[in-house]
């Protein structure tokens, strides 16, 4: 009977602490949306880009282009950069932000190919480098 004495009073017990923590309150909030400056505002912007190319290592004729980089933050809230026509193309491309440095995480371009590559933001100039398939591409511009 030792056993039953103690039982009913130790659930008794988990009961009535299941009980209350189903009703208590949560005072935790999501967190609102960042009211401070975006770090990222200082990249974003149209750049007038000269870009050149390579195929398997062959320049690729004409050895420049001439183009407007569109670079966004696509409405996100972190460290990801959005370039809109990099090099010169109709498709978006992102970027993982870190200071003022860039990487291209892989990513589709062109159905059957990846983009990857990186880049630097330098006072108003931007650098960059991208490797798709067996062609690579280098970009530098400045902020209009």
């Amino acid at each position: 009977m030792k056993t039953t004495d103690r039982t009913l009073p130790f659930l008794a017990f988990v009961f009535t602490l299941l009980i209350l923590s189903a009703c208590r309150t949560i005072d935790e909030q999501p967190l609102p949306p960042s009211t401070g400056p975006d770090e990222r505002s200082a990249f974003t912007g149209t750049y007038l880009m000269r870009d050149s190319s390579w195929f398997n290592g062959v320049p690729v004729s004409p050895p420049y282009v001439y183009y407007i980089l569109a670079v966004t933050t696509g409405g996100t809230r972190a460290d990801t950069l959005y370039f809109n026509y990099l090099t010169n193309g109709n498709a978006t491309y992102y970027a993982i932000l870190s200071g003022s440095n860039f990487t291209f995480p892989p990513q589709i371009a062109n159905v059957n190919y990846t983009l990857n590559g990186d880049g630097a933001f330098t006072d108003s100039t931007i650098y960059y480098q991208t490797l798709v398939g067996g062609a690579y591409s280098r970009g530098r511009g400045t902020r209009q």
